[in-house]
């Protein structure tokens, strides 16, 4: 059972103390926290879901409760329990034509509970295979959605089959108020904001792309001079390669010795879509964010087309004769 929540106020949080809830005002501050921003689900759930383990545990302890033997279960048995995951409890936030916005975690456990959304996609910056799981609210977001109706709806999930417990519920994503100078429209505000999300995921990921791409060619070079190859060609194709590498992280996070010493840099993509990003507000985005972001786009297409041609053919190129040449595996 879920329960309709309240109208949800749509505005953007400010902090006043600093980073925290106290800031750098010491423990000895007094502080309260407010009620969780955005909107706030109470649903009911009338049973626990539990993994094949914890059913296990139960009986077992019932059987000794009751003066009984307890079973082994097998060995396959228990490598099932070993590899189940973890049943989950979803609620999922849908727009009024039905596209899903954001799936919250739930609480498995049977009663009364409560969650909140913070009216926002969720975070897509990359997930590196050693990102943990955070919980919602903390670690990076995505776009804030602007007014208008949505719902939610409560699922379970159990072994990957998902099965709908209430909802869909209606709920109001309401402005909290007008600002006093004139301004962009809610929808269009957020359809920047939005915008400016689907193309961070793309952004993102050419950059920890990039990253990855250097670290490797580098570990080409190791396992070239590993190798019994002669000095010679491979050694500066490697070389050049590395170097145009270099020049297109350069293109994206500008000149690294003059922000090492302080020195004043010309603006770099990073730059530029900072600029775009930050600092919104729910009046819209300045003429001069909406030109920054022009150059972003201009600029990451000539970026991307030269680091594709890299990573599709001079890379797959360089690899191959690397084997040939009897070097040791590169990870």
């Amino acid at each position: 059972m879920i329960f309709k929540p309240r109208k949800a106020w749509w505005y953007l949080l400010r902090g006043t103390l600093g980073w925290g809830e106290k800031g750098s005002q010491g423990a000895s501050y007094y502080t309260a926290k407010n009620p969780d921003f955005g909107a706030t689900f109470t649903y009911f759930l009338k049973e626990d879901y539990k993994t094949k383990q914890a059913l296990r545990k139960e009986e077992e302890k019932a059987a000794k409760k009751n003066g009984q033997g307890v079973k082994f279960p097998g060995w396959d048995a228990l490598e099932e329990e070993e590899n189940q995951h973890k049943p989950k409890v979803w609620l999922t936030v849908k727009d009024k034509e039905g596209n899903v916005i954001r799936k919250l975690k739930g609480v498995t456990k049977k009663g009364y509970h409560r969650t909140s959304w913070n009216l926002r996609y969720p975070s897509n910056y990359p997930v590196r295979l050693t990102d943990k799981e955070a919980k919602d609210g903390q670690g990076p977001n995505g776009a804030m959605v602007g007014p208008g109706t949505y719902t939610v709806t409560l699922t379970k999930e159990i072994d990957g089959q998902v099965t709908q417990l209430a909802g869909p519920v209606e709920f109001e994503v309401e402005r909290l108020r007008e600002g006093t100078l004139p301004s962009a429209s809610p929808e269009a505000v957020a359809k920047y904001w939005k915008e400016m999300h689907d193309f961070n995921r793309n952004r993102s990921a050419t950059n920890v792309e990039l990253s990855i791409a250097i670290k490797r060619v580098q570990a080409m070079e190791l396992a070239l001079s590993r190798t019994t190859a002669e000095p010679g060609k491979l050694d500066k194709d490697l070389h050049d390669l590395h170097m145009e590498l270099l020049a297109i992280e350069r293109m994206l996070e500008g000149n690294k010795v003059k922000e090492r010493i302080g020195e004043k840099n010309n603006p770099s993509y990073n730059n530029r879509i900072w600029e775009a990003y930050g600092g919104n507000s729910t009046y819209g985005p300045t003429a001069m964010q909406k030109r920054q972001f022009e150059i972003v786009k201009e600029e990451y297409v000539s970026a991307l087309s030269k680091f594709s041609e890299l990573m599709n053919t001079r890379m797959p190129a360089l690899e191959q004769r690397l084997r040939e040449a009897g070097a040791p595996w590169v990870e």
